[in-house]
């Protein structure tokens, strides 16, 4: 089996040499296969919707927020707090967004964002809160286990909800383009499964990784 870091450098690079048609095309396909099934498979009441924007040449979904604002849903968007940490804000209009740490487009320091931790208290706890978080990853395989960049944001932030709230609803979607799937990469204790995959060519939501 390769290795991890080989997997994350031959996939990166590949991304990396992206032109900006391919990007364009491969998430328009992701963008119209992702918006049927949430409009098919979401349920009502998932309001609030953890979301990235696109960095580099990550595929752009962009347009299915668009269409969650159309249907009355809530997005969040990550602000990285030093360099384990990040929480979610929520933003009401994408213009909102301004470079952050990395180059990342995160909700601006001076709009009065709502916290989506201070949200959730406002249901009584965590686990009153349906979610869903869109997550970005360099490599993703076919039984839902993701690879980011190695800095453990995702991982670290999901674990700490799971601390609060051990049921909570948190339905996690990877998002990729089908060329960064591979059969198997290398778990760690620490890393958080997906629960669906999004990819230009299909969506993945039969994966069998143990999630919990």
């Amino acid at each position: 089996m390769i290795d991890n870091a080989s997997f994350r450098k031959e996939k990166l690079k590949i991304r990396n040499e992206m032109s900006k048609n391919e990007v364009a095309k491969l998430s328009e396909s992701l963008v119209n296969q992702g918006i049927e099934w949430i409009a098919t498979n979401l349920p009502e009441d998932a309001k609030k919707i953890m979301c990235y924007y696109p960095l580099g040449n990550e595929a752009d979904i962009r347009k299915i927020y668009f269409w969650l604002l159309s249907q009355d849903k809530e997005l969040y968007f990550p602000v990285s707090k030093d360099k384990r940490t990040m929480d979610f804000f929520r933003v009401r209009d994408l213009n909102d967004l301004t470079p952050g740490r990395f180059g990342v487009m995160e909700p601006r320091e001076d709009f009065d964002n709502e916290l989506l931790h201070n949200v959730a208290e406002e249901y009584g706890n965590w686990e009153k809160c349906k979610i869903v978080c869109f997550t970005p990853g360099t490599v993703f395989d076919r039984t839902g286990n993701r690879m980011g960049f190695g800095k453990g944001y995702y991982d670290r932030y999901f674990n700490r909800i799971w601390r609060e709230a051990p049921n909570i609803q948190c339905l996690r979607v990877g998002v990729a383009y089908e060329f960064q799937l591979v059969d198997r990469i290398n778990r760690q204790p620490w890393d958080v499964p997906m629960d669906v995959i999004f990819t230009d060519k299909m969506i993945y939501d039969k994966i069998c990784a143990d999630n919990n």
